[in-house]
């Protein structure tokens, strides 16, 4: 059996909060990361599609420097599996910063530990950053039955899927993302490197959806500024009300969004920051802004 006990190197939240506990923190060499793993296996586009890789190795290119600060070697795998699956009914293309992606949060996730099941003989132990936490998988996770397995069971599932050779350890279920945020949020490893897969010139885009969850609670615990070289924040700020008004409706509704949403509206009411619209408000802006949406469609047809 071999020595290494990896993790995921995305650097986004859930990624640098296992990489913190579990390495920065971790005194137990038995369960201290030792290595770090960026896997080519669908989620960055079609196999086929030169674009995917470039994708992928811009991700490299700036995550990299990280794991030297880190002391942590990289190791990049690379698989063409996805290149067999684009036609399967089952695993059909999202679009994600116009590219067709398979949902990583379902097949995706299969194929990622199909790579690791490759190498078992070398991994001794995998950690595998959790999306949801113990509490929203309960309350939330129904939404996602036919969206996102991870959402949807990874708590439980991960473990199921481990052999005898390596163990499948799912990590952060004990936080909340606004805890996962609050907790490394000092790191200078994450004000630096922090990535969600839409930098440009080094810089975090601001306005995706991902910038705005995360920036939205940096803002509410005052620590906004502090990311200023990390977050486009003119951007963030440029259309916030409208993005407000996307969270609270997200919130309000059930959907495969609920939890986040809710979980941010939430931390807000919390902190009393009286800064997010009201639900009525929130509602009439959806009303219009879908209706609009749909009559452009019906335009084009």
């Amino acid at each position: 059996m071999g020595g290494v006990i990896g993790t995921s190197f995305s650097c986004g939240i859930d990624s640098l909060t296992t990489i913190y506990d579990c390495y920065v923190n971790e005194q137990d060499e038995d369960y201290k990361i030792n290595a770090l793993f960026l896997f080519d296996c669908g989620t960055h586009g079609v196999y086929q599609d030169p674009k995917s890789h470039e994708a992928y190795n811009q991700e490299y290119i700036y995550n990299k420097p990280a794991a030297d600060e880190l002391g942590l070697p990289v190791h990049q795998v690379k698989s063409n599996v996805h290149a067999f699956m684009g036609n399967i009914k089952d695993f059909q293309l999202d679009k994600l910063h116009g590219r067709g992606i398979f949902n990583s949060g379902s097949w995706g996730t299969f194929a990622m530990f199909s790579c690791i099941f490759a190498l078992q003989n070398g991994i001794n132990k995998y950690y595998q950053p959790n999306t949801y936490g113990y509490e929203e998988i309960k309350d939330w996770g129904k939404y996602s039955r036919n969206y996102d397995i991870t959402k949807f069971s990874e708590c439980y599932l991960v473990p199921l899927l481990q052999t005898e050779s390596v163990e499948l350890i799912t990590y952060g279920c004990q936080y909340t993302r606004t805890q996962k945020t609050e907790h490394i949020s000092d790191w200078h490893i994450m004000k630096k490197y922090l990535n969600f897969g839409c930098k440009k010139n080094g810089i975090l885009c601001g306005h995706c959806s991902k910038c705005t969850r995360a920036l939205c609670i940096l803002d509410v615990m005052g620590k906004i500024e502090e990311f200023s070289t990390t977050f486009d924040l003119k951007a963030y700020r440029k259309k916030l009300f409208i993005k407000k008004c996307h969270l609270k409706y997200n919130a309000i509704t059930a959907s495969t969004y609920t939890a986040g949403a809710l979980e941010i509206v939430e931390y807000y009411e919390t902190h009393k920051n009286n800064t997010m619209p009201s639900a009525f408000t929130a509602w009439i802006y959806m009303f219009f802004y879908r209706a609009r949406r749909k009559i452009a469609r019906m335009l084009k047809m």
